[in-house]
């Protein structure tokens, strides 16, 4: 069963890449340099939520498991920082 639970953040590209993102296997949008996305509605189980960032070849830039008490504490942001 999918269940659609009524949280939403905010996913921030602080990268020189553009990037499609994906939160828990899906696709949630595109983001150049600088941008910000707002996801809502997110399906599956509410302990962890998996978001992705791929670039225009296809390769992980980020990815990570974040809990949702993480994503509380981080004010419902997630920064997908530069590439070191």
């Amino acid at each position: 069963m999918i269940i659609s639970y009524g949280i939403y953040f905010q996913i921030e590209n602080h990268t020189n890449l553009s990037l499609t993102v994906y939160v828990q296997n899906v696709e949630a949008g595109n983001l150049t340099p600088g941008d910000i996305i707002k996801v809502k509605n997110i399906s599956g189980t509410l302990s962890y939520i998996l978001i992705e960032a791929k670039n225009v070849q296809g390769d992980i830039i980020f990815s990570k498991n974040f809990s949702t008490s993480e994503l509380y504490d981080d004010g419902w942001k997630v920064v997908i920082p530069p590439k070191q």
